[in-house]
């Protein structure tokens, strides 16, 4: 597993307002039917969701969104500027919805990925997520099929003692020089 360092100068924070037009034009070059800017609008003033953006130099170059349902979390959406790919981005959100989630009582995690993402799926798959069974037909544009991934013991993410802590530890919420799975 190659291990990236996040560079001190990437901070994870709540998403607010301001961020939304940047967390948008993310969503349209990563997404072949990204989510509106009204729809993010409105995840920011739902209780039992989180979102949270990357940001380097006052600039958001990724987002992580979740929702709560009982006993479980569901992750909703995760962008990383393409530019910015490849860079511990991604890991370092991962970590830090986990974390977020951990700090409920929730015990595990899901999420639908396109098939055809493997670098998604083996991102999730160094977290601890299994594949746990298929969506036919679940994306438009084009059509496939979603893979449905769980996490069933947060705690191990949450605490640095899944998958992700083979490669050293996951990066911190704020990533401060923390390593972790590349992407």
């Amino acid at each position: 597993v190659r291990v990236a360092t996040v560079p001190d100068s990437v901070e994870v924070v709540d998403m607010v307002d301001d961020h939304l037009d940047e967390v948008f034009a993310i969503e349209a070059v990563t997404n072949p039917h990204p989510w509106s800017r009204t729809l993010f609008a409105a995840e920011l003033r739902q209780a039992w969701s989180r979102s949270i953006v990357a940001v380097e130099r006052r600039t958001v170059v990724g987002f992580g969104c979740l929702m709560y349902s009982g006993a479980e979390v569901h992750m909703t959406n995760l962008g990383v500027a393409p530019q910015h790919q490849r860079r511990g981005i991604g890991s370092l959100l991962l970590r830090s919805l986990a974390d977020e989630a951990a700090t409920f009582d929730v015990t595990a995690m899901t999420l639908e990925v396109r098939e055809s993402n493997a670098a998604a799926r083996a991102l999730y798959e160094r977290f601890g997520f299994v594949d746990a069974g298929r969506r036919p037909g679940y994306y438009a544009s084009p059509t496939e099929d979603a893979v449905v991934m769980w996490l069933r013991d947060l705690r191990l993410a949450a605490s640095g003692r899944g998958r992700a802590s083979s490669a050293g530890s996951a990066p911190s919420r704020r990533g401060e020089g923390p390593t972790g799975p590349a992407l």
